[in-house]
C-alpha cells in the first residue's frame, strides 16, 4: 500500500537543500492544505562553519526547568525531528489551520519502502550553490548531539 496515491500528497527530497529554503517552501504548502512526505531529511543541509552550527545546538540542550524536568522545552536531537520542528516553527501553530497543516506533514531519514519517490518535488531556489564543505548536513548535527551514536 502507498502513502502518497493521494493527488494532495508531495514528495519532496531534502538532499543536498539548504534546511530554512526547504522549510519555508514546505510550510506554504502545507499552509494551502497539500500533505507534504520529506524523504532523505538526514541529508538536508545547513549553511556556515560546522562549529558555530554545532555551538548553536548545543547551547539550546542546556535550557532546562530547575524546578521538574517535565516543564523544559522539548529538544529533538534526530535529523527528521529537527527538520519536522524547523517546519513547524514556519506554521501558525495556534490556529485550527496550523494544527492541520501540522498533522499533514510526515518527514524522514532516508527513503522509506512504503512511498513512492519516483516523482518527487525538487524545489529550484533551496539548492546549494557552493560546495558541499562548506554546509553541514543534519545527519552529522544529529550524529554529534545523540553522543556519537
Amino acid at each position: 500500500m502507498k502513502d502518497n496515491n493521494n493527488q494532495n500528497t508531495i514528495v519532496v527530497d531534502a538532499k543536498s537543500m539548504l534546511v530554512g529554503r526547504l522549510s519555508s517552501n514546505v510550510a506554504k504548502l502545507l499552509i494551502n492544505k497539500k500533505k507534504v512526505i520529506v524523504v532523505n531529511a538526514d541529508e538536508a543541509l545547513f549553511s556556515g562553519s560546522k562549529k558555530s552550527i554545532i555551538n548553536k545546538f548545543t547551547k539550546k540542550l542546556e535550557i532546562g526547568s530547575i524546578t521538574h524536568p517535565r516543564h523544559n522545552p522539548k529538544h529533538y536531537k534526530t535529523s527528521h525531528g529537527i527538520l519536522k520542528r524547523v517546519i513547524r516553527g514556519m506554521i501558525p501553530i495556534n490556529k485550527p489551520s496550523g494544527l492541520i497543516a501540522i498533522k499533514n506533514l510526515k518527514v524522514y531519514d532516508g527513503k522509506p519502502d512504503n512511498i513512492d519517490v519516483s516523482n518527487k518535488t525538487i524545489f529550484k531556489n533551496v539548492e546549494i550553490t557552493k560546495p558541499l564543505p562548506f554546509y553541514t548536513s543534519l545527519h552529522d548535527i544529529s550524529y554529534i548531539l545523540n553522543g556519537g551514536n
